[in-house]
């Protein structure tokens, strides 16, 4: 059952694992100088596995989190529904940065935090190669910051889970060089058809 999750801790499920692993083997051949990690177990886990393949520490940056859902963190989704329709269907407009639910952050107040977050990583770093494990709201924000879309267009840019998506960065202007590929986890699947017996 679906549940809404932005600062809701769950941890990866088996799957997740395995897709995190396949994008770690992945990064081991990447030039990485750095890893930063959202500390939500979703993202630390996957960027523990990251660090066994590159043997880079991982930096923890809370503005990596994802949204803040406030009091309604975890709650199920068919609950929220019901419970709060003017609050869903508000949300499901995409059209209001103001947009919270009860207790929690607005969409302008979580661009301006993760684009604040990417850019001091990017600071940091100036023109080295790092990774930063994340979350599907956080990148859909920089995306949206990169195309001048409302910060309430969630959907527009939602990378799936253990993706890769390339950004360059520059002086705050960033600049989109590859959106949501999961190669990697193509070839785990091939992999596991070819070895099965």
């Amino acid at each position: 059952m679906q549940r809404l999750s932005g600062w809701y801790d769950v941890e990866l499920s088996q799957a997740g694992r395995a897709q995190a692993a396949l994008l770690a083997r992945r990064l081991r051949h990447e030039n990485l100088a750095a890893l930063y990690s959202s500390p939500l177990r979703r993202a630390a886990d996957t960027a523990t596995e990251i660090e066994k393949h590159t043997g880079l520490p991982v930096t923890y940056s809370a503005m990596l989190k994802e949204i803040s859902c406030g009091e309604l963190e975890g709650e199920l989704l068919d609950d929220v529904r019901h419970r709060y329709r003017e609050h869903w269907e508000r949300n499901l407009t995409q059209q209001d940065p103001d947009f919270r639910w009860p207790g929690g952050e607005s969409y302008s107040e979580f661009r301006a935090r993760s684009l604040n977050g990417i850019a001091q990583i990017a600071g940091r770093h100036n023109t080295q190669c790092v990774a930063v494990v994340t979350h599907a709201g956080v990148i859909s924000q920089i995306l949206g910051h990169i195309h001048c879309l409302n910060p309430a267009r969630w959907e527009s840019f939602r990378p799936g889970p253990a993706s890769m998506t390339v950004i360059g960065w520059h002086n705050r202007c960033a600049t989109l060089l590859r959106f949501d590929d999961r190669t990697h986890l193509h070839a785990g699947s091939v992999m596991r058809k070819e070895h099965r017996p």
